[in-house]
């Protein structure tokens, strides 16, 4: 499955494995890809989320949504 994003008058079609995590930057989003490359769009976080495989994406923090298959670890902080 592909995911059209528009940037600059250009239409990209991501493959959602190639997307690592998502980034909210107020009314728009950035794409952070496998190849390195970062996609700015102008749709908020919760559109794109809505497009995403829920079973894959993750929101977990309002600036921020990630794909688990990439998720290596997960540190705790200790219970002060």
């Amino acid at each position: 499955m592909k995911l059209q994003i528009k940037q600059a008058g250009i239409i990209h079609y991501i493959n959602i494995e190639e997307i690592i995590y998502c980034r909210a930057e107020r009314a728009y989003c950035t794409i952070f890809l496998l190849n390195n490359e970062e996609l700015v769009c102008s749709k908020p976080l919760l559109e794109i989320s809505k497009l995403l495989n829920q079973l894959y994406f993750v929101r977990v923090h309002y600036s921020f949504l990630i794909n688990l298959n990439f998720v290596v670890k997960q540190i705790k902080k200790p219970n002060n």
